[in-house]
């Protein structure tokens, strides 16, 4: 399996986009370099650019990992992030996307622009062809389909753990900073029961692939707590 390895310390880890990958990439970064990444020092822009060109295999490692996120809870920070924050379907973006990338056959006329979350999630479909956004979005079992693989598998509500267990791994403390949080937070009471169950149903692999840390049932009780009479 292709991610992130830390040779000097045998780590392998699976990023999954919208599932504190960044911030787990400049710890991974920081581990195997001794230094923080830079643009200046690398060469590169930004950390993923780095990484998009220097994954490999992490089969052999010794602690494979993966950080694994609410389905529901993950579509709904990359609607923030993406969406709200970043204006990744802005007018201004899709044009520049759509006139440097034309085999996308993308311009802004095919969706409406700056869109509400009910907006969003009802032509997901044709959002995602912005490749940005069908990164943020798309199943984390696209990504990953059998969790056996890794030594551990964490909730991105565990990090703490994540980082206590790379600190005795490494002998080494391993701070893992927050990153790409930009975007108000949406909570699931935002949505109407359809748009509920159209990422139910969009979701619904990832729910049988999580099923051991997160439940479809515990977010439609939460909703329900918000919308009961």
């Amino acid at each position: 399996m292709q991610g992130i390895l830390c040779s000097k310390h045998s780590i392998g880890y699976l990023p999954l986009p919208k599932v504190a990958n960044t911030s787990l990439k400049h710890a991974m970064f920081m581990l195997e370099n001794g230094v923080r990444f830079s643009s200046a020092a690398t060469g590169v822009p930004h950390i993923h650019h780095y990484y998009r060109h220097n994954s490999v295999e992490i089969d052999k490692a010794a602690f494979r990992f993966v950080v694994i996120r609410d389905p529901i809870k993950r579509f709904l920070s990359a609607y923030s992030n993406r969406v709200i924050h970043h204006r990744e379907l802005s007018e201004e973006k899709v044009r520049l996307l759509a006139d440097k990338k034309k085999r996308l056959k993308i311009k802004p006329g095919d969706f409406e622009l700056d869109p509400d979350l009910s907006t969003f999630i009802r032509h997901l479909e044709k959002y995602q062809k912005i490749p940005s956004i069908l990164i943020h979005t798309r199943p984390q079992s696209s990504l990953v389909t059998d969790l056996g693989f890794f030594s551990k598998v964490y909730r991105i509500e565990s990090m703490d753990e994540l980082g206590d267990d790379l600190s005795e791994i490494t002998n080494h403390a391993v701070p893992i900073r927050h990153s790409q949080s930009g975007g108000p937070k949406i909570d699931v009471s935002s949505l109407a029961a359809s748009e509920l169950e159209k990422l139910r149903r969009y979701y619904q692999e990832d729910y049988r692939l999580l099923s051991r840390f997160y439940s479809f049932d515990d977010i439609r009780e939460k909703w329900a707590g918000k919308h009961s009479p």
